[in-house]
């Protein structure tokens, strides 16, 4: 739903005027910063996590996505038991062994692009030959970026119609590219897109446009010196509560079995103790 029509249906009308929507102060700065606050608290975790393709340049370096907040693993599809460890360095990812990239690939003309699909000018091609292939695109909107191939169609009218594993954000415009094997994936939780204007769609879960944004809004249209201010933030916080409770509830094939007493020892074993664990080092993970 778009931020203004969202405000229109459920803010109170007393609550509407308190603030415009375009300043830095605005309501859809207020969405932004509530954004940022359940993108802390790891509530995006499942819904924000990608995969993207990538290409290994001079043996060991990989741009770092601009999106990425935390890396969660690379890997080599072809060969998926090889483990590559890495460093952050100079902004870069820096692989902890080499991986030499095609520097020949087969290129290829594009045309008929969509988010689903796309055909190349490959009058040889047979059904599957293009399958988990990378295509890294060379021109247009998403020059640059890489698309794994789901499958591939046997050549018809000197084309082949190859179908993405991902359904792509927008449709591919691209006129050239290039197909290769050599490629590795980075599996990365992205920072979420923040709205830049009152107008736009609301860049946040269907289960949190109900009383948990609603709840931050009002929140946000009272001064902090209002005497109910109090009672918004309390009636925010419990609402933020529920869902995160909701969020880290375990289902009936996780719940963390009963502990069992020791005898002669009375204190209290059920205590949630084991839930910190301590994270691995990010300078050097796996």
């Amino acid at each position: 739903m778009q931020l203004n029509d969202y405000i229109a249906a459920y803010m109170p009308q007393s609550h509407r005027g308190l603030r415009d929507y375009e300043s830095g102060a605005g309501w859809y700065h207020q969405v932004n910063l509530l954004l940022k606050k359940l993108e802390r608290l790891g509530l995006y975790k499942v819904t924000k996590q990608k995969e993207r393709v990538v290409e290994v340049d001079n043996d060991y370096w990989i741009t770092l996505p601009s999106d990425c907040r935390d890396l969660i693993k690379i890997y080599d599809p072809f060969h998926p038991s090889d483990v590559y460890k890495y460093q952050y360095l100079n902004s870069k990812i820096k692989l902890s062994k080499s991986f030499t990239k095609d520097d020949s690939p087969d290129e290829f003309t594009l045309s008929a692009g969509s988010t689903t699909t796309i055909k190349i000018n490959d009058a040889d091609a047979t059904a599957d030959l293009w399958n988990e292939y990378a295509l890294f695109l060379t021109n247009g909107t998403y020059s640059g970026d890489g698309i794994i191939i789901h499958d591939t169609a046997a050549a018809a009218a000197g084309t082949s119609v190859l179908t993405f594993r991902h359904t792509q954000p927008g449709t591919i415009d691209s006129t050239t590219g290039y197909l290769t094997n050599d490629y590795m994936v980075l599996v990365y939780k992205a920072t979420f897109t923040m709205m830049s204007a009152y107008n736009g769609e609301i860049p946040i879960d269907d289960k949190y446009e109900g009383d948990l944004l609603l709840k931050w809004l009002e929140l946000s249209a009272v001064a902090k010196t209002d005497k109910k201010y109090p009672i918004y933030k309390n009636e925010f916080q419990e609402v933020l509560d529920e869902v995160i409770e909701e969020q880290n509830t375990p289902d009936l094939d996780n719940i963390r079995p009963a502990a069992r007493p020791w005898p002669e020892v009375d204190f209290d074993l059920s205590n949630d103790y084991d839930q910190y664990v301590q994270d691995e080092p990010w300078d050097y993970y796996e």
